[in-house]
């Protein structure tokens, strides 16, 4: 929704909190709750939950992370769902619901007959974000990228993924051809001001931000990102 000015409107503030209190935890919290496992730039995960690190697993040839669950686990979640849609859906929901590995388990099912399935690659990426194993998420969105190179979700993905792992001038490397595109969404800006005022750009971040915030949203993002820079 926009005002009459043109911008968005503060329901559509991407960060709803104030400065106070910031941290890493909030940062990645709020940039996990913007990766996206659907066919647009719409977030459908929230932050991220603490779990063990799944193993490796070769899947015809590439490292994949696997299940190193009991059978009480998440690999208990993945039997009775037998349909390959039906468990990227069960997977999605999964993440929804902040449980990332659970998700993890069933992506990497999926991945495991299907290894160049793109929502299951991207989803793989998404619960491995969650999971604060970003190296190994932006491999899944590489994938994504070397057989659809003008996927915008696994690009989205990997350069907020990119921010979450400090690599600011990569992130805005990756994300700025989205963010500056013809097609380019209010979402995806703002995904590039996040890693444009991390990096330290406050006043690039503050005029990008101004083409769908409110002055005032303006404002209270970018202290809050000042906050939470590292």
């Amino acid at each position: 929704m926009r005002s009459s000015e043109g911008r968005e409107t503060a329901s559509n503030n991407f960060l709803k909190t104030s400065a106070h209190g910031c941290g890493l935890m909030a940062l990645t919290g709020i940039i996990a709750g913007l990766l996206c496992t659907c066919s647009s730039l719409s977030p459908d995960v929230g932050g991220p939950v603490p779990a063990p690190a799944p193993a490796r697993v070769s899947v015809e040839g590439r490292s994949l992370p696997a299940s190193t669950t009991t059978a009480a686990g998440p690999a208990d979640r993945v039997a009775g769902i037998e349909d390959k849609d039906d468990r990227i859906r069960k997977a999605r929901s999964e993440l929804a619901r902040h449980q990332a590995e659970p998700a993890l388990a069933i992506f990497t099912s999926v991945l495991t007959t299907d290894p160049e399935n793109i929502p299951a690659l991207n989803g793989l990426g998404v619960a491995l974000d969650m999971l604060g194993r970003h190296d190994e998420a932006q491999d899944a969105y590489r994938q994504v990228l070397a057989i659809a190179p003008a996927d915008m979700i696994a690009g989205n993905n990997l350069g907020l993924s990119l921010t979450l792992a400090g690599r600011y001038a990569d992130a805005m490397t990756v994300l700025r051809p989205i963010a500056l595109g013809e097609s380019a969404s209010p979402r995806a800006r703002q995904n590039l001001v996040i890693a444009m005022a991390l990096s330290g750009d406050r006043d690039g971040a503050a005029k990008l931000a101004r083409v769908d915030l409110r002055e005032e949203d303006v404002r209270l993002n970018l202290e809050m990102l000042s906050a939470m820079r590292r």
